[in-house]
């Protein structure tokens, strides 16, 4: 209990000073390919440190606010890599939380796969992806694979389940398990439409 009030000092802390009043962020530009030279794009809809959660708007090109956490504030880059089903091109959001400094909504980053975090949330299976830029300068962590991320950082890896399974309220999100960088990376082929690029 001890930690979790100090990771809770720590963010209300870092964060104390993100802007958290804007309504609407708009990305002028057309959604990134979901691939490229072996690495995920993903766009980044809600930074670090925010409350007010933002989400994409594929009909107006848009990112607009859609909620506001009533808990401590967002504390890894979210986002999604775009995804298309067939044969309507309709847009899917393959979610991803990008582990790294923090990284302006509507911005693009390059990225690896590092886990899978799967959970069930109001009865439904899910899977959000973890992901690490491609550019090192970005990280805050060395971590390179799940094990290395689950080792070397578990500190991080707890404070990170623990928003996550109380950012909606208690009993929530349940049986959350992970899985390692190469599972998740078979996982992204499997999801995005790579036919499509």
């Amino acid at each position: 209990m001890d930690f979790i009030r100090w990771f809770g000092l720590c963010l209300a802390c870092l964060f104390a000073s993100c802007e958290t009043d804007q309504v609407v962020q708009s990305t002028g530009h057309a959604l990134p390919s979901a691939m490229d030279e072996g690495h995920f794009n993903v766009l980044v809809e809600t930074s670090a440190g925010e409350h007010l959660v933002r989400s994409y708007q594929d009909s107006t090109g848009h990112i607009d606010s859609s909620s506001v956490l009533g808990f401590l504030p967002m504390p890894i880059n979210f986002g999604f890599i775009p995804s298309y089903s067939l044969p309507d091109s309709h847009l899917i959001k393959v979610p991803a939380w990008v582990f790294s400094h923090r990284i302006e909504t509507g911005e693009v980053v390059p990225t690896i796969p590092l886990g899978t975090l799967n959970f069930v949330e109001n009865g439904e299976e899910m899977d959000h992806f973890i992901m690490i830029p491609v550019d090192e300068k970005l990280r805050f962590m060395e971590a390179s694979s799940f094990d290395d991320f689950a080792i070397r950082y578990d500190g991080i890896k707890y404070a990170f389940e623990y928003w996550f399974r109380n950012k909606e309220g208690v009993g929530h999100i349940s049986r959350l398990r992970w899985k390692d960088d190469k599972i998740a990376a078979e996982q992204l082929v499997d999801r995005i439409n790579i036919s499509g690029e």
